[in-house]
This record gives C-alpha cells, sequence and structure tokens, in this order.
C-alpha cells in the first residue's frame, strides 16, 4: 500500500468551498478513491456532550460534496443517522451532486421528516428490510395503520408489530409463560408477517430480505428490488 498522503493549507471565509476542493486535490483524492468502488461519505457527530472540535463542519461536507462531484463520482454511499441524511441530501442536490445517494433505513426515515427536498428525494435510494406502505403483501397492515395514525407505515412499524405477534403466536403455542418452552418455540416458528415470511434458521435469525427503493418527488417509496439473504 502506498504511503497516505495529507495536505495542510491556510483556508479563508470566503473561500472555503474551493479551499476544501484544493485540500483534495492535493491529497491527490482520485488516486486514492479507486474507481468502480463504493466510496462512503461519512460526518461525525458528538453525542450526550457538544465536542465541536469533533463534528463535521456543515463547509467540511459541503467542500467535500463538491469535491466528489468535481471528481466524477457516479454514486455515493451514505450510512449514518436520518437528520445527517436530511442535511446531506439537500446540500448535494444544491450543490449539483446529481447521482444515486445510497443509504440504509436512515434514508426513508430523513424523507418522512418531509425536510428533504424534491432535489434531493430524485437522489435518495434506501435499503429497507421492507416497504409496507407500497408492497401488496402488507396492504391490509398499511390500511389499519394509515385509519389509526393517519401516516403510512415504514419499516420498523411493521417490524415491530411483526415481533410481538410472532411472540404471541409462540406463547400460545406453549400454552403458558415458560420461558425455555417458549424459546424453543421460537427457534422453529413460521409466520407469516406484515413484514417478512418469518422462518428461523440454524443462526436463529428470522429475517432474510431487504428491499432496495427509490423515492418520488412526494416521497413515496417505489420497490426497486428485492434481495434475499440466505439463512
Amino acid at each position: 500500500m502506498a504511503k497516505a498522503k495529507v495536505s495542510v493549507i491556510k483556508v479563508k471565509p470566503e473561500t472555503i468551498l474551493t479551499d476544501i476542493e484544493r485540500l483534495c486535490e492535493l491529497a491527490d483524492m482520485k488516486s486514492a478513491l479507486e474507481k468502480g468502488k463504493t466510496t462512503i461519505l461519512k460526518d461525525n457527530i458528538s453525542w450526550h456532550y457538544p465536542f465541536p472540535g469533533a463534528n463535521t463542519t456543515p463547509w467540511q461536507m459541503e467542500g467535500t460534496i463538491l469535491a466528489l462531484k468535481n471528481a466524477g463520482a457516479d454514486g455515493v454511499a451514505l450510512f449514518m443517522f436520518p437528520n445527517n441524511q436530511v442535511v446531506i441530501l439537500n446540500q448535494a442536490a444544491e450543490n449539483g451532486l446529481n447521482v444515486p445517494i445510497f443509504g440504509g433505513a436512515s434514508n426513508a426515515l430523513a424523507i418522512a421528516t418531509k425536510n428533504v427536498t424534491a432535489a434531493g428525494l430524485k437522489n435518495a435510494w434506501g435499503i429497507d428490510d421492507c416497504v409496507p406502505s407500497v408492497d401488496p403483501r402488507a396492504a391490509d397492515f398499511a390500511a389499519k395503520y394509515k385509519a389509526k395514525y393517519n401516516s403510512a407505515p415504514g419499516y420498523a412499524a411493521a417490524e415491530a408489530y411483526d415481533q410481538i405477534m410472532i411472540l404471541k403466536t409462540a406463547i400460545e403455542k406453549v400454552g403458558k409463560l415458560d420461558k425455555k418452552a417458549i424459546a424453543d418455540t421460537l427457534r422453529t416458528i413460521e409466520y407469516k408477517g406484515a413484514c417478512e415470511d418469518y422462518k428461523t434458521d440454524a443462526g436463529q435469525g428470522l429475517h432474510h430480505s431487504s428491499y432496495i427503493e427509490s423515492f418520488d418527488s412526494a416521497g413515496v417509496p417505489k420497490i426497486e428490488q428485492k434481495i434475499s439473504i440466505p439463512g
């Protein structure tokens, strides 16, 4: 592996975005990012206590987005928390980085806040355990959820409901609150849920699929592909 290259320059507020792009060029970013491979863009955030020096600033993120755009990026993998996803999806679109921006469940959760712009939505792709709001298999669950809560269900709502119903089914099969018997039943259980047809595998996993989704200008998801995950 070649030695890492580090660049340091003096910057000023008036030119901070182009300064950051110049830093990327001086550090030879293009040669460090292998073409045809995924590059993940991740910002740093501090949690319970604020540490400003540990957090990615908006101008650092925007400058990096511009550098990736001008370096010819054809896609971005963005896996973090929903609040960050909102900012980056919007900033990328504002700066003309109009390429697919893949995120996990956080992309759908970010979009559910209604804070992602129409331009940002065009670039957003997600990977969810299920998409109950548009999947025909979950139509009954989605309709009842919408009637009760006046909003479309996300994957977490469907999975949480299924988890309770799976446990209920196991308890009913055992007929009493016997922890070992319930655990043994869960190891062999099969359940047709709102999110998935659950079946326990050798590793005691129940869920065996994921969905790649895109979003329309209103934030409504569209299932692009279902991926089966071997047990």
